[in-house]
């Protein structure tokens, strides 16, 4: 997965700085699944 990302992105700078945003959105996701089941 990291690996498709540096070579979409042409610069592994900007791709290690997408990782985290991606990360966060993922368990923001999982977070209010679990908060919106009852």
């Amino acid at each position: 997965m990291r690996g498709s990302i540096m070579t979409l992105r042409n610069s592994p700078v900007e791709a290690d700085e997408d990782l985290p945003l991606l990360l966060e959105i993922c368990v923001m996701r999982l977070v209010s699944y679990y908060y919106t089941d009852p």
